[in-house]
């Protein structure tokens, strides 16, 4: 899994705890350890980095509410992915813009995942 690109970071700051980078690890002080959503733990950078290259996060599908990012930052809220046809608000220049594409292929330049009011548990995600 990569690590989210810096402009993301910077516009969609992680939680204290989470790991800066690898905003799906959380720090659990009870166990002194990085938790993944997943519930895999690692100790240190070299085990999360690991874990993540051997046993990446499966995609977590769409659904309407999700909020996606590109490596630029700039974020999406998907409305609606139904037989091939998939809707997502862009707010550009301040102003909401609803935009539709078949198969998704514009869609797909949002690659990271930043919230899943549905399936909190599969958020945040990065693809491999």
């Amino acid at each position: 899994m990569t690590p989210f690109p810096l402009e993301v970071q910077k516009k969609c700051p992680s939680h204290l705890d989470q790991h800066n980078h690898r905003p799906w690890w959380r720090w659990d002080e009870d166990a002194d350890l990085w938790v993944r959503t997943d519930y895999e733990d690692a100790s240190d950078e070299g085990e999360i980095l690991a874990t993540d290259s051997m046993r990446p996060l499966p995609h977590p599908g769409w659904r309407a509410g999700q909020v996606w990012a590109d490596e630029e930052g700039n974020t999406v809220t998907l409305v609606s992915a139904i037989e091939g046809l998939v809707c997502w608000v862009s707010i550009a220049d301040g102003t909401p813009t609803l935009v539709t594409s078949r198969e998704g292929e514009h869609f797909l330049r949002y690659r990271y995942l930043l919230s899943d009011p549905v399936s909190q548990h599969l958020a945040p995600w990065s693809p491999v």
